[in-house]
């Protein structure tokens, strides 16, 4: 038979078992910091492609867009895949499908290959803004 304070010992445990709490270590944290810096140098490109057509010196321009892509895809490509998945059930999934792939796709264009379906990397892109600004209250940081 159940003590009382076995008792609450054990709805306890339930609890703690159903909740969504995530415990994170230094490491799963320092990482988990990849991603915003991946989505902030993601965010200067987007800055520099707007202006990227009305530049008079385009290449430098394009330079500089090449880069910052690059560092956001630097980021990305090392964050733990346990990181993203205690992060959000649905972040693995949008992050490497959409994020991650549209930043090499990216890269690859205004690296010359114009093979590259742009406009399908930019939706992507665009898609993986929406759903992080849609689950932003959902996601479970540390």
């Amino acid at each position: 038979m159940l003590t009382r304070h076995t008792h609450l010992f054990v709805c306890f445990v339930l609890i703690a078992g159903c909740s969504d709490a995530v415990t994170w270590t230094n490491v799963e944290i320092e990482n988990g910091k990849r991603i915003f810096i991946a989505i902030e140098a993601a965010n200067k490109a987007g800055l520099l492609l707007r202006q990227y057509e009305t530049e008079p010196d385009q290449q430098i321009l394009r330079t500089d867009l090449i880069a910052q892509l690059q560092r956001a895809h630097v980021q990305a490509i090392q964050v733990d895949d346990i990181v993203l998945d205690k992060m959000h059930p649905s972040m693995h999934l949008h992050f490497r499908k959409r994020f991650q792939l549209a930043l090499a796709k990216l890269i690859r264009y205004y690296n010359g290959d114009v093979s590259v379906d742009v406009d399908s990397a930019v939706k992507d892109m665009a898609d993986f803004q929406q759903w992080f600004k849609t689950h932003q209250q959902e996601l479970r940081l540390w």
